[in-house]
């Protein structure tokens, strides 16, 4: 009876020692993980290039001076919950409060289905730019900006999401929906905020402006 390695012997040549055996599995197994490897970066590829980014948003003036108005924003802990509509609850801050390193989750209720989300807190400009970066699964990235209004004690607030869709036509559905969905929600929420600045004391802002000047930065949000 031939031996396992007499079984991969060529005809008329010597037997393959052992070592040479495993040393040839081994060549053999690289070549076949390399392949492989290169099959999953050319569909990561091929998955990266049939989605495409899109974008929800609105914007207002609010009676405020911008200052204010990214106070309430950027405030997790006594702020920003007062500003979200109804289709948010459980407003939660894990780490942080206000700011940049705040974490933050919450339940976003759309079409009779609630989502939990969870996200982080960065200010690539603090005083004008929020955005809250989803740590899930789905990547949306919400930026809030605050600039100057046309007149003194006025700003200008703009939220905006944007994450990826699909191509194709069921993309165009996907597009289609959330815009419908997503962007009467910003509009509620950016009334909201006008009525609680032009409501409230300042009482939670000047707490966020004395939190920031110990911190050493500039005082100043699904």
């Amino acid at each position: 009876m031939l031996s396992d390695t007499s079984r991969c012997r060529p005809a008329g040549s010597q037997s393959v020692q052992p070592q040479a055996f495993w040393l040839h599995l081994k060549s053999e197994s690289r070549v076949a993980v390399g392949h492989s490897e290169r099959e999953s970066r050319g569909k990561e590829q091929m998955q990266r290039e049939s989605r495409a980014n899109h974008l929800v948003t609105a914007s207002s003036s609010i009676p405020t001076q911008p200052e204010r108005a990214y106070a309430v924003i950027a405030n997790y802990q006594t702020g920003h919950h007062r500003i979200l509509p109804e289709q948010f609850s459980g407003l939660t801050v894990e780490r942080g409060g206000i700011g940049a390193g705040t974490i933050i989750r919450f339940d976003l209720r759309l079409l009779g289905r609630k989502q939990r989300h969870r996200a982080a807190i960065t200010e690539p400009q603090p005083g004008r730019v929020l955005v809250e970066s989803d740590l899930e699964a789905n990547g949306a990235v919400t930026t809030f900006t605050v600039d100057a209004g046309a007149s003194a004690g006025q700003s200008r607030v703009t939220i905006t999401t944007q994450f990826l869709v699909r191509t194709g036509l069921l993309g165009s559905i996907k597009r289609f929906l959330t815009t419908r969905l997503l962007r009467p929600i910003y509009v509620r929420e950016l009334a909201l905020l006008a009525a609680y600045v032009a409501a409230e004391p300042r009482e939670a802002e000047a707490r966020v402006g004395a939190t920031h000047e110990s911190a050493g930065t500039t005082a100043r949000p699904s």
